[in-house]
């Protein structure tokens, strides 16, 4: 038994799935491309973020550390000091107080601007998401409606074909036009018309 062979016509079915492989290869390299560009950005902010974080988690670790040492000056101040003494360790104390103080408040406003940083990031891959979405569908729109066309092209002759040969075969007489400059099956067409013509002729 011979096997089926899908292909038929070269030039018309290599060259009209080409055609449509070819649009839609340019469809998902643009998206992938939209989207690579996007998450390679996205994944430097976040990692800017990070380093970000770490050196805060470090500036709170010495914050504490300051904090425990000025903790243990005070526990260590020896009972019954002198007025003067307590006084120069109480202003070195403070002076150490305050420094943690303004880095802590330091971190901290690091830490919102971060959060803000990521609030972003998370904004932007959902309209990226939502640009994704909405590039696909205008792209199967777009892919849609050229086959549409294309199909067309290959329904009007055989539309054609098919209303002359039902006339044909009622008797009638049909006065067969030209197929459109980009109709599919031009060859097939004019073999048409030129054996519905013989079958007219051998009507008479």
């Amino acid at each position: 038994m011979k096997k089926r062979s899908y292909i038929i016509d070269k030039k018309f079915q290599y060259g009209k799935s080409l055609r449509v492989v070819g649009a839609v290869t340019i469809l998902l390299a643009v998206v992938i491309m939209a989207v690579g560009l996007m998450i390679s950005i996205n994944n430097g902010k976040t990692a800017e973020n990070n380093k970000l974080i770490m050196n805060n988690i470090d500036n709170i670790k010495n914050i504490l550390d300051l904090q425990q040492s000025i903790y243990m000056k005070f526990a260590t101040v020896p009972y019954g000091v002198d007025e003067k003494t307590f006084t120069k360790i109480a202003v070195e104390l403070t002076k150490d107080y305050n420094t943690s103080t303004r880095n802590l408040n330091a971190s901290s406003t690091a830490n919102e601007e971060i959060i803000k940083s990521n609030n972003s990031i998370i904004t932007t891959n959902t309209y990226l998401i939502i640009a994704v979405i909405i590039v696909t569908l205008s792209g199967l729109g777009i892919l849609f409606t050229l086959l549409i066309r294309y199909t067309h092209r290959i329904s009007g002759p055989i539309y054609l074909m098919t209303m002359y040969g039902n006339e044909i075969l009622n008797g009638g007489k049909p006065k067969m036009r030209n197929l459109r400059d980009k109709d599919e099956f031009d060859e097939f067409y004019n073999l048409f018309r030129q054996m519905a013509k013989k079958i007219i002729e051998n009507e008479k």
